[in-house]
């Protein structure tokens, strides 16, 4: 199931983080590393949308959760377009 909530994020697009932040579960974004989007998904049981990102030359999965009680901003603040 994909998310219910608008995003501003593109399948196979690259981001970079704005921030260093966890993730979950036992992810962690660093402050101007890239991440390409891979796959949206969304948690019923957990009310939240899941982002799975590819990490480094292995596109290593890391996963951040936007769960339904967070800011719709909340995208736009952990993450920018990359190149």
């Amino acid at each position: 199931m994909s998310t219910w909530r608008e995003h501003p994020f593109v399948l196979g697009k690259a981001y970079v983080a704005s921030q260093t932040f966890e993730g979950f579960p036992l992810s962690q974004f660093i402050a101007g590393s890239s991440y390409t989007l891979k796959l949206v998904g969304y948690s019923a049981y957990d009310s939240a949308t899941v982002f799975t990102f590819g990490c480094g030359a292995d596109e290593q999965p890391v996963y951040w959760w936007w769960y339904d009680s967070d800011p719709d901003s909340l995208c736009l603040e952990r993450f920018r377009v990359g190149t």
